[in-house]
């Protein structure tokens, strides 16, 4: 991972275990500011250099906590409620080790089946991770994506 792939509210792991979410980042130290609560419901934060952060393995689970829906068998789908009708589409290969975005942007037919509508694709590949699917959301709404995790 790199420092340049973190924004702010991005969730990491810190030393492969604690889920923290990214509160500041500095290029001159090398150092991310991230933020976890504690059992009282504070919020604990702390520095750590970019060699101790880890990104999240995006995984089915995470996808239904983030609002996506069960689309066909191997797929996930998350539609924004606007008039461009855009929507993110998670594709699981078979084996469960590489995760392909698609980027749907267009008007579908209603009288077709969902399965076979058609839209305009945008593929991203590699999105393996959960602040890779934050950043892609929050590029395409100017909205951060509300997951529980």
């Amino acid at each position: 991972m790199e420092a340049e792939d973190l924004r702010i509210g991005n969730f990491v792991y810190v030393d492969k275990e604690a889920i923290w979410k990214v509160v500041e980042t500095s290029k001159w130290d090398k150092q991310t500011c991230v933020s976890k609560p504690d059992s009282s419901g504070y919020s604990l934060e702390d520095n750590y250099g970019i060699n101790r952060l880890s990104g999240i393995p995006l995984t089915e689970e995470i996808l239904l906590k983030a609002g996506f829906e069960h689309y066909l068998d191997y797929s996930y789908e998350l539609n924004f409620l606007d008039e461009s009708n855009t929507a993110i589409h998670v594709d699981f290969d078979e084996d469960d080790l590489t995760k392909v975005a698609r980027v749907c942007i267009g008007q579908e037919d209603p009288r077709i089946e969902k399965r076979d509508r058609a839209r305009e694709w945008v593929y991203f590949k590699n999105i393996d991770y959960v602040h890779s699917l934050q950043n892609l959301y929050f590029a395409l709404t100017g909205e951060e994506l509300n997951i529980e995790l």
